[in-house]
């Protein structure tokens, strides 16, 4: 019994010594009560050996030191009440603003998929910057500068003067977070990396500038089908720069039913300007129309049965068919015609 309580007191002594490394003197002394004074004492003499402790303790683990991994004294000393504060800071910072300094210092936060992980990596880019010092606090404030410059200067080349930026903005912030990523899903939009509302707010913003671009109404996706009115039709017929395929079909037309998955198809595989990489794939803008909610339309084009099929190059009827033709079939037809 008397073996085993003097080991079990080595074994505490060992553990409070190997505690107590990592800690100042001063904060030792405020620790320990005023009548342990050769507690006191003895831990003076052996802080001295502290460098041979902790290394004895590296080799034991059998672990490598890395920025990870430190002797004891370093890796408490990276935990103070200095990292503690600059952790706190950089929680209270938005992901946005979180990416935005990522970005300036130049590291990769692809990988990062929650805001935890990108505090982590914020705070140790951070940390080797410091160890970078002044060299690489000009080139980063300068870069930070540039990119933002480029981006004001891509914002305006982007701009096509169709879309009022303030009220279409402030149209898609009233959307709900799950609205967003439904039309960017619509969109086949990825959605890594898109953390914050606001995230969400600008991929959309984008899309819509793009699809100002493609067609006079921006409700056309390329390699998608969009459901027009009478009316927005007729706005994408005066926009000529790409061919525009239209459907008219009736909801209680059982051949309509057939073609729709067909041209949806035929839309993603064949007429988006080969997007896939291949070249030969024409870009088609492709849309249907209700007939029955839009009859004026419908008559003005003269549509005698359904579904009716109407090819429109430079805004003028090229061709056009009538029933529900194959998708292989509907794809030589429109690629044959445009050639």
């Amino acid at each position: 019994n008397t073996a085993k309580m003097r080991h079990s007191s080595s074994l505490f002594n060992t553990l409070l010594l190997v505690f107590l490394l990592g800690r100042s003197n001063t904060e030792v002394n405020a620790w320990i009560p005023s009548s342990s004074t050769s507690l006191k004492t003895g831990f003076v003499h052996s802080n001295e050996q502290a460098t041979s402790t902790q290394r004895r303790w590296i080799d034991c683990s059998s672990r490598k030191e890395s920025k990870y991994f430190q002797p004891l004294g370093p890796l408490w000393a990276s935990t103070s009440e200095e990292t503690e504060d600059a952790l706190a800071s950089i929680s209270k910072l938005r992901v946005s603003e979180i990416k935005q300094e990522l970005e300036a210092l130049k590291v990769d936060y692809t990988d990062c998929f929650d805001k935890e992980s990108m505090v982590a990596r914020l705070l140790e880019a951070r940390n080797k910057k410091d160890e970078d010092a002044v060299d690489s606090e000009e080139p980063s404030s300068s870069t930070s500068a540039s990119s933002s410059a480029d981006h004001e200067g891509s914002s305006e080349d982007t701009g096509t003067g169709e879309l009022d930026e303030g009220a279409e903005l402030e149209k898609i912030r009233s959307m709900r977070v799950k609205e967003l990523r439904e039309e960017l899903g619509r969109r086949r939009i990825p959605r890594a990396g898109l953390f914050d509302k606001e995230d969400l707010v600008q991929a959309l913003w984008k899309a819509k500038q793009l699809e100002a671009v493609f067609s006079a109404t921006g409700n056309i996706l390329p390699g998608c089908v969009a459901d027009l009115s009478g009316d927005e039709v007729e706005q994408e017929l005066q926009h000529t720069a790409t061919p525009l395929l239209l459907d008219v079909y009736a909801t209680w037309c059982g051949p309509c039913q057939m073609v729709a998955p067909l041209l949806e198809q035929a839309a993603q595989e064949s007429f988006s300007g080969g997007s896939d990489g291949d070249a030969s794939k024409p870009l088609v803008r492709v849309v249907k129309m209700d007939s029955d909610a839009n009859p004026q339309m419908a008559s003005k084009l003269k549509v005698a049965g359904l579904p009716t099929l109407v090819l429109f190059q430079h805004g003028e009827e090229i061709d056009r068919i009538e029933g529900a033709p194959m998708k292989d079939q509907l794809v030589e037809w429109v690629t044959r015609k445009l050639e």
